[in-house]
């Protein structure tokens, strides 16, 4: 078994520019990295993209064009740097708070996904996508509080008693079902060496599945 994130949503709004705005090799570097996003060619597009804000780095819009290409490409620290950027040039663009938080999100930071959504809204209180990215943030961010305080019980339980291997064993099984695997690989070790016996139930323990391939769990296991 496997534990679930939810997945927001980040809108994909492009903006071209225009020379009034900006140099024309600006105008023309932007709207060409912004045709190539279009056409789903997000590699190409980032070196126009990068060229476009060298030129114009004030420009909150092609900075808003190259942290989604950034974004699609899953390079997030630096769609963070570029949607952070775009928010101080505008405070008031409620696209970028609203994918600077599925980034957030993506990487795991939910109440600063939390933060950026929230203000979002308070933008944009109409936004058809606004209050389901929130409530999913907010979803995900319980999963997270969950997750952490059955592992600390977990922990802390182990702290009582020390030479108890299903005290160890309990807290490997909940390190493997969250995908921490190397804490878990350490625990199941202790339990083992502290005596654990059920070797039958440890390999077929669903919740250690996420570590059965792992090198570590195999040596573990030879010859049980």
């Amino acid at each position: 078994m496997r534990s679930s994130l939810l997945i927001l949503v980040c809108i994909s709004f492009l903006w071209t520019i225009t020379a009034q705005a900006a140099s024309d090799e600006a105008v023309e570097r932007n709207n060409q990295g912004v045709e190539l996003l279009k056409q789903g060619k997000i590699e190409e597009a980032i070196g126009p993209l990068l060229k476009a804000v060298e030129l114009n780095p004030k420009d909150p819009n092609v900075r808003m064009n190259l942290a989604y290409a950034y974004d699609q490409q899953g390079r997030l620290d630096e769609a963070i740097i570029h949607y952070q950027k775009a928010i101080e040039l505008n405070p008031r663009d409620s696209v970028a708070r609203n994918n600077l938080g599925v980034v957030y999100n993506k990487i795991g930071h939910y109440d600063e996904a939390i933060r950026e959504l929230e203000k979002s809204l308070e933008i944009d209180p109409k936004s058809a996508t606004g209050p389901k990215n929130l409530e999913t943030a907010k979803r995900n961010q319980s999963v997270i509080q969950e997750r952490e305080s059955k592992i600390a019980e977990a922990v802390k339980n182990v702290g009582a008693h020390p030479e108890n291997p299903q005290a160890h064993y309990s807290l490997a099984r909940l390190y493997a079902f969250y995908g921490k695997k190397d804490q878990a690989i350490g625990s199941l070790e202790k339990a083992l060496k502290l005596g654990y016996h059920d070797i039958g139930y440890v390999k077929t323990d669903t919740a250690l599945d996420n570590i059965r391939n792992e090198p570590d769990y195999v040596w573990l296991l030879r010859g049980r």
